[in-house]
């Protein structure tokens, strides 16, 4: 028989119903791979070497092969249903809610924030670490912008981050520097009273050449209640962490650090590490790979950061052996590393470098440190 049977037309009968379940199973691939969904996923990146980083122009430098000081990145961005699904098999993959991840700017304000952060964050390494080698390094500006108010601080509530405290108890305050010292003045419980400027958010830190605009709302006063600080007993505590606005170094030479397309203030711990390095004999890491996380403030305490446990994950991948973070974040980094590598927890730059030395059998730069220190008084 020809033909189709049946008495067919010849054409191909569509059977709808799988049609239109192909095309639900589609949009709904379509729906979980791309649809962005309010929530955001921190996950690991990678361990990237410091020293490749870093050009100097007017002093002598000493580069070298054997090993190296590493700072590590995260992945974060907004996330989508299979994204969701990923954390949720994956415990490398953290979840944030918009507001946990943007604090509250929207995404273009928290890039150029974070954008500031990095710049400032390679001025401040730079200027510490050539303080802590013996060179004259000055550090100017306009205001201690508040960048984060931590909850269940006196701060919440009187400042806010953006904020510019310029003066405590009617004495001037330039730096963030100069904000430290003087509430460390004062004991816990004085409510001392903070001359505040209001700043817009994309631009809470200043950094070389930049000129924030100025604030059309007045300077206020306000009044606050000093805590005292659950690590340091007798000590005074506002719970503000801040950097200088409009920061400027008056450097003796040029140093460069070409951070690319990184953003944050995460890597300041091993940029200074690492430019130390780069401007002394010998080598800090005794030839292993060391990751290193933790900003750094003017006076060389090393802070917090936050994804410790995906920088954990992206160390261990790289072969780090040691992993340097912030104190009080070294639990976390211990959960995730296990026995697969060492984590060490620094609070200031000459406890990072005290470790180092162990590793290198070389105390020189401890000891110049330490002879710069003395003088200092």
């Amino acid at each position: 028989m020809d033909g189709n049977p049946a008495g067919g037309t010849g054409r191909r009968r569509v059977d709808w119903r799988v049609a239109g379940g192909v095309a639900v199973v589609v949009a709904v691939l379509l729906v979980g791979a791309f649809w962005r969904v309010p929530y955001f996923t921190v996950a690991p990146g990678s361990l990237r070497a410091t020293e490749p980083l870093i050009s100097v122009e007017g002093a002598p430098t000493y580069p070298d092969d054997a090993g190296e000081i590493g700072y590590l990145t995260v992945t974060f961005g907004q996330t989508t249903p299979f994204g969701l699904v990923r954390a949720w098999i994956d415990g490398d993959i953290e979840v944030l809610s918009e507001d946990q991840a943007l604090g509250g700017l929207n995404r273009d304000e928290n890039r150029e924030v974070n954008e500031a952060l990095m710049t400032n964050a390679k001025d401040t390494a730079t200027a510490v670490a050539l303080d802590a080698l013996g060179y004259d390094v000055e550090l100017l500006g306009t205001g201690s912008i508040v960048i984060n108010v931590e909850d269940g601080t006196p701060a919440v509530g009187v400042v806010q981050p953006g904020d510019v405290i310029v003066s405590v108890d009617g004495e001037p305050v330039t730096t963030a520097i100069e904000l430290t010292e003087l509430l460390a003045l004062a004991v816990p419980g004085q409510e001392v009273l903070l001359g505040v400027q209001p700043q817009s958010a994309s631009m809470m830190v200043g950094h070389a050449g930049s000129q924030p605009p100025a604030s059309t709302e007045p300077e206020r006063e306000v009044s606050v209640t000093l805590a005292e600080r659950p690590d340091e007993p007798g000590r005074a505590y506002l719970g503000v962490r801040s950097a200088t606005r409009d920061a400027t170094y008056n450097l003796p030479f040029e140093v460069t650090i070409d951070s690319g397309n990184v953003i944050g203030p995460s890597a300041g711990l091993a940029f200074t590490l690492a430019v130390i390095d780069v401007l002394t004999p010998g080598n800090l890491t005794g030839g292993r790979t060391v990751a290193v996380t933790g900003t750094i403030s003017p006076s060389g305490q090393v802070g917090r950061v936050g994804g410790v446990p995906q920088k954990a994950a992206a160390a261990m991948g790289a072969g780090a052996t040691v992993y340097l973070v912030p104190v009080d974040e070294a639990e976390q980094a211990r959960t995730r590393a296990g026995d697969t590598m060492e984590v060490v927890p620094v609070a200031t730059l000459d406890e990072a470098l005290a470790y180092l030395a162990t590793l290198s059998g070389d105390t020189s730069v401890v000891d110049i440190v330490a002879a710069n220190r003395a003088a200092e008084g």
